[in-house]
This record gives C-alpha cells, structure tokens and sequence, in this order.
C-alpha cells in the first residue's frame, strides 16, 4: 500500500517530494483522517464487515472487485486541504492476486464536484450551462471501470517494474508538455 509512483504533478499539487513519500507512506496518511474514519463506518454497515481507517478503508472496495470512485481530502504539506475525486483500481497478477492499487484523482472526476456545486449554488446542471463539468456525464463510472479492466489484463502480463517504469515515464513526459523549460535568453 506504499506510494510507489508520486510525479511532478502531484509534488506540485500537495507539497511534498517525491523522495518523501515513495516507498514510504501510503495515501491514507496524507489524508484527512475524520473522513477516513467516516469512510470506513460507512463501509463496514455497507458491506456488512469491519473495515479499519486507513488504507484499508481507501482500497477495501477495490480489492474486491467492485468499482470505486469517491470523495476524499488530502492534507498538504503545508497543512492546507485539496479536495479531490478518487478512483481506485485494483491491479492482479495473473492469479487474480492484488499486486497493488492504482488511485487516479484527476479532472474529468474533479468535474463532478464543481457540477455538484454549480447545480447547488446556481441551478446548473450538464443541459443547462454545465455541460463542461460533467465530464462524460453517466458513463464517467463505466469508462472507468473498462480503464482498470484494461489495467488489470495488462497488469496480469506484464513486469510490474516495467509497469511502474512506464507509469513514471507518462507522468514526466505530460508534466514536460504543461510546464515546459522556459526559452533560454541568448541575448
């Protein structure tokens, strides 16, 4: 349950070095831990089992299957909060066993917390002037769950050095692309 990927663009987002959390601390632990705490409640009366706070409580619906997109803040180093929109994959070997988790926060799931408050604050739903933030409206979820399915098929296949190599690799070329070195004066 380690961190084992932690990019630019999360660095930037939350404060903290890659060098501090990988391979170190797990999501849970840069989370807000009242809503842990809440989230694992919730769970266990939903799932009729005892889940502990923690990572568990962040991982436990995907380790068995079942899709999982839901609402949890991070705690910044600096001690700020950022809300975000997790989605959690779990990631098998070919015999079905967890290797590991893949928890992807990111804008097309964000979107759905600004169009909730849009539709709360102002009336705006996706056919009325908010279309922008449904992302892919109701089959955000299913499109998803087809990306972890594709997930674990590669993931049963393939090293997980390999898979963590190429991971790294996405993330720092998308983070060249949006932050590009600026222009070297020659003058």
């Amino acid at each position: 349950g380690v961190i084992q990927i932690f990019n630019v663009g999360a660095e930037r987002m939350l404060g903290y070095a890659a060098a501090d959390v990988m391979n170190k601390i797990t999501p849970a632990d840069i989370s807000d831990p009242q809503e842990l705490i809440v989230r694992a409640r919730a769970l266990s009366v939903e799932l009729d089992t005892p889940i502990t706070p923690g990572f568990e409580a962040l991982v436990f619906k995907a380790s068995r299957g079942i899709e999982d997109i839901y609402e949890l803040t991070y705690i910044r180093k600096d001690g700020s909060r950022f809300p975000a929109v997790v989605s959690v994959t779990a990631l098998r070997d070919a015999q079905g066993g967890v290797i590991g988790y893949l928890l992807i926060e990111g804008a097309t799931l964000g979107g759905r917390i600004i169009g909730r408050h849009l539709q709360a604050s102002l009336g705006l739903r996706a056919d009325s002037g908010a279309a922008f933030f449904s992302g892919y409206g109701s089959a955000t979820g299913p499109l998803w769950q087809a990306f972890g399915d594709l997930l674990r098929v590669r993931a049963a296949s393939t090293d997980e050095a390999e898979i963590i190599t190429g991971a790294v690799q996405t993330f720092d070329t998308l983070d060249r692309w949006l932050y590009p070195p600026a222009p070297m004066d020659t003058t």
